[in-house]
């Protein structure tokens, strides 16, 4: 069960569903995801050094960084998200 949750991505779907989505939407979905690949990355860490297999440590550092740029990616979809909408008030003259 532990393998097939560490290959499993939330933030991957097939793209017809990318395409429905929001900016916000995506944000919180890649910083979800980055915190999972993080996590993830935590777990083959460990079990590498506990195994003593340096590739496996090796691929758990490497998804720990991926889940870092992950996780920021969505937080600044999310910030643009904001702002745009932000920029929609002031068109609106609601600010």
């Amino acid at each position: 069960m532990l393998a097939i949750m560490l290959q499993q991505d939330p933030a991957e779907e097939p793209m017809a569903n990318r395409e429905n989505r929001t900016d916000a939407e995506e944000g919180l979905r890649n910083e979800i995801g980055g915190k999972f690949n993080q996590i993830k990355g935590d777990v083959k860490e460990a079990w590498g050094d506990l195994t003593d297999n340096p590739a496996r440590e090796h691929e758990g550092k490497r998804d720990q960084i991926k889940g870092r740029i992950q996780e920021e990616y969505g937080e600044v979809k999310q910030k643009e998200s904001k702002l745009e909408r932000d920029l929609d008030d002031i068109d609106r003259g609601a600010l």
